[in-house]
């Protein structure tokens, strides 16, 4: 039996990885819909410009819908969960910055954060 990445299979796989690739989900699950490993994929995709243009280009349709979607004003949408796919998925990260006005006496900073105690009540 040939491997899943071999060309002479690609008519057979292509629809399947494109399909799945339009649906929000890892390149593992893309590749576990068209009945392939992970490396096959990513081997078909390495010798295969074509084809992985069209394959990013339905999973940046994907991603875009999954974006979308978790911006949505709609309490039935579980946001969180769009984030955490986008995270997994697309290496999606959210940063926040928060700004404290006040007279602190005493402040602690590590890598990435800065804690402010002991603001003053005179204020």
């Amino acid at each position: 039996m040939a491997p899943a990445h071999d060309k002479t299979r690609l008519p057979e796989k292509r629809e399947a990885l494109l399909e799945a690739a339009s649906i929000p989900q890892t390149k593992t699950d893309v590749a576990k819909a068209a009945g392939m490993t992970r490396r096959g994929l990513n081997k078909y995709l390495n010798q295969n410009e074509e084809f992985a243009e069209e394959f990013r280009q339905r999973r940046a349709k994907a991603s875009g819908e999954l974006i979308r979607r978790g911006l949505e004003d709609d309490p039935a949408v579980d946001i969180q969960f769009a984030k955490f796919l986008l995270e997994r998925s697309f290496g999606y990260n959210k940063t926040e910055n928060l700004n404290v006005d006040a007279d602190n006496t005493h402040r602690l900073e590590g890598d990435g954060f800065a804690v402010n105690f002991g603001a003053s009540e005179d204020t």
